[in-house]
């Protein structure tokens, strides 16, 4: 199995309508989800908008301006702390932009783990923000942590052949 590219290939496009839409109906759906389904409270919907995105573009500066833009208007749109969630973001933006140039992610296992690893990556980023810099003594839950990445990581490999679909 080779996961590392050898040859260019031409960098995927979506049409900004259709991003646009994804984004506010993956917020949406995020802020809108009863809390009664208690799965539905481990669904990162933004945060695997912002991971495939920012991976088909391979562009740095687009995933990390996009998953910052992503991370304000689910802040905005929620009642976390303003800015939190558009570093948490804009840092795996960027991580996911860095792995397009490198890695063949048309491969199931290749996703898996870099949903995964990104979905960890921005548990913890989000939980020493708040630690750190917030102050405040947020308890940490390894079996939360691991749940939820297990969950991400089996709805990203859902979503993502539907986000296939929309490329140009």
């Amino acid at each position: 199995m080779d996961v590392y590219r050898h040859r260019p290939r031409e960098v995927a496009r979506v049409h900004p309508a259709v991003l646009l839409l994804v984004v506010f109906l993956s917020i949406l759906l995020e802020v809108t989800l009863p809390p009664s389904i208690p799965i539905a409270r481990l669904f990162q919907l933004p945060l695997l908008v912002t991971i495939y995105f920012s991976m088909i573009r391979e562009n740095q500066i687009f995933g990390t301006l996009f998953g910052m833009s992503v991370g304000l208007l689910e802040d905005a749109l929620s009642h976390g702390y303003l800015g939190q969630m558009g570093m948490a973001k804009a840092l795996v933006g960027y991580l996911a932009a860095t792995a397009g140039l490198k890695l063949e992610f048309d491969n199931v296992v290749v996703r898996g783990l870099l949903i995964g690893t990104l979905v960890l990556i921005h548990n913890g980023f989000t939980y020493l923000l708040t630690h750190q810099l917030l102050g405040l003594p947020p308890p940490f839950r390894p079996l939360h942590l691991v749940t939820s990445t297990l969950v991400n990581v089996a709805l990203g490999l859902i979503l993502f052949p539907l986000f296939d679909r929309l490329k140009k």
